[in-house]
C-alpha cells in the first residue's frame, strides 16, 4: 500500500532547518500539505526555511473539509492541527504526521498518526 502522509507544520519546519525535507517525498509515495499549516508557515519570518520550501511547490498545498467534524473541533486545537486530522479522517489512506504527540488517539480506529521524532 502506498504510503500518503499529511503534514502537521513542526515536522517541516524542523526537517527544513537541517536541510532534511526531502526525507519526507523519500519516505512517503505521495506528501501533502493542508494549506491552514501553510498560511501558518507562511506567517513567519521571510528567511525561515520552512517557507522557503513551501514557496518551491515540492509539496500539495491542499483544502481541507469544512467545517470539521464537531469531536476534532472540540479539542480546540490551532487551524493547522485541526485541518492535518480533519485531512486524514476525511480522506482514507492518509496518515497525519506529527513532530510531538499527536492528538489521534480517539480515532485509533479511523486515523492514522505517526510521531516524527528526530534523533
Amino acid at each position: 500500500m502506498a504510503e500518503r502522509w499529511v503534514l502537521n507544520a513542526s515536522p517541516l519546519i524542523v526537517l527544513a532547518r537541517i536541510g532534511q525535507e526531502k526525507l519526507f517525498s523519500e519516505l512517503a509515495d505521495q506528501v501533502v500539505v493542508p494549506r491552514a499549516v501553510a498560511l501558518e508557515i507562511q506567517a513567519g519570518p521571510e528567511d525561515d526555511p520552512a517557507k522557503q520550501v513551501l514557496a518551491t511547490e515540492q509539496f500539495a498545498i491542499v483544502d481541507t473539509p469544512t467545517p470539521a467534524r464537531a469531536e476534532i473541533l472540540a479539542w480546540d486545537l490551532g487551524a493547522g492541527e485541526t485541518a492535518v486530522l480533519s485531512f486524514a479522517r476525511a480522506e482514507k489512506g492518509w496518515t497525519a504526521i506529527y513532530y510531538l504527540s499527536p492528538p489521534c488517539n480517539p480515532w485509533a480506529q479511523t486515523i492514522t498518526c505517526r510521531k516524527f521524532v528526530l534523533f
